[in-house]
């Protein structure tokens, strides 16, 4: 058929079934060929998209991991938490117990248990503080008051009423008192 002329015509000539559907042929190939790529891409896909899955299964292993460690970590700065409240709340109970007995020290040392003014060596105290700032600033004066004859009054009515005049007119000049006042029971 090759050697005859163009224009030659076939009458009944066996046509092959690939002429006859080449174009059903060459769609079902395309069609295949799409149909494949269609399928290796959704296979791609299904593949990515489980180690996506898997990978986010491991993410979310380790967030859980990581939030069990925060939350026993939480508990136990909790614990800590209380444990430091705890030991604040001994702290500041220390604290007052030493400022009280820090008091009741300064108390035994320096004020008269009678008369609850300044005791000798209180007296002592607030005269060492007066010398040591300067005296052309802060002049003091020193007054000493004696009580004539308070050994007759212990003597005729006995200590017990002599310590409540001495505590009467402790009373009396501790009324006086002020900052720039002091009073104190020197003897």
């Amino acid at each position: 058929e090759k050697r005859l002329p163009k224009d030659t015509q076939f009458i009944n000539r066996e046509v092959s079934v690939f002429e006859k559907y080449f174009g059903v042929i060459v769609a079902t190939i395309i069609g295949f060929i799409l149909q494949t790529l269609i399928i290796v891409t959704l296979v791609y896909n299904i593949h990515r998209r489980k180690l996506a899955e898997s990978e986010i299964l491991m993410k979310k292993a380790e967030l859980q991991d990581a939030n069990d460690e925060l939350s026993v970590l939480n508990d136990e700065m909790s614990a800590s938490n209380g444990q430091l409240i705890a030991a604040n709340q001994e702290l500041k109970e220390a604290f007052c117990e030493i400022s009280d007995q820090r008091k009741h020290i300064y108390d035994i040392l320096y004020i008269d248990t009678l008369t609850g003014m300044n005791n000798r060596l209180g007296i002592i105290e607030i005269l060492d503080q007066l010398l040591t700032e300067s005296l052309e600033k802060n002049p003091f004066y020193i007054l000493f008051l004696d009580i004539d004859n308070f050994k007759n009054i212990n003597d005729t009515f006995g200590h017990d009423l002599g310590d409540k005049v001495l505590h009467e007119i402790g009373q009396r000049l501790r009324l006086l008192e002020s900052e720039r006042f002091k009073v104190g029971r020197f003897g």
